[in-house]
């Protein structure tokens, strides 16, 4: 009788135990979706060019300053202008830095031992007004280029007249964080 009794039980708990996940199941039932698209976008221009003494044409390629007549001994002045446009249409720019160097006097270095080395000298700096932040969509920021010439000592500064000075600059234009 034992036997009959846990026969009985043992159906009558697989009843139940059926019956619940029969009911259970409806509770569980769900609708899911799944969707897939594409998309896509444009990466901003970097555009930075430089234009010289004011001009009008810009130009992405060689930077070319001459001083030409401006300079003479005992004199001191503004030889020249850089300016920077930023033509990128999202993009900041900063100048990272600007410099100038290979000082020449009709190809001859103005270097440590040369009789002008400490009395002539060329330095560039932002224009006033300017910054080193140049902005997006047509920012502009303005360097002048500038020259001391202090009296030689004990030599005939005349001795120059008529020379070519050349010299290098450098430009780097990094992008900003905007």
């Amino acid at each position: 009788m034992k036997k009959k009794n846990i026969s009985k039980f043992t159906a009558i708990v697989l009843l139940i135990t059926v019956l619940t996940v029969i009911a259970l199941a409806g509770t569980y039932a769900k609708y899911t979706s799944s969707f897939t698209g594409t998309g896509s976008v444009q990466t901003a221009n970097w555009n930075v060019d430089v234009s010289v003494d004011g001009g009008t044409t810009y130009s992405t390629s060689a930077l070319s300053l001459e001083i030409g007549d401006k300079v003479y001994p005992g004199g001191s002045g503004n030889v020249g202008t850089v300016t920077v446009r930023n033509n990128s249409n999202l993009v900041n720019a900063s100048i990272a830095s600007i410099s100038i160097s290979n000082v020449k006097i009709d190809n001859v270095a103005i270097t440590t031992g040369h009789p002008l080395d400490g009395e002539f000298t060329l330095s560039i700096a932002p224009a006033t007004g300017s910054s080193s932040s140049v902005a997006a969509n047509g920012g502009t920021s303005t360097y002048d280029v500038s020259y001391e010439w202090s009296y030689g000592a004990t030599r005939n500064d005349n001795a120059y007249a008529g020379k070519t000075i050349t010299f290098d600059v450098t430009l780097v234009v990094d992008q900003v964080a905007n």
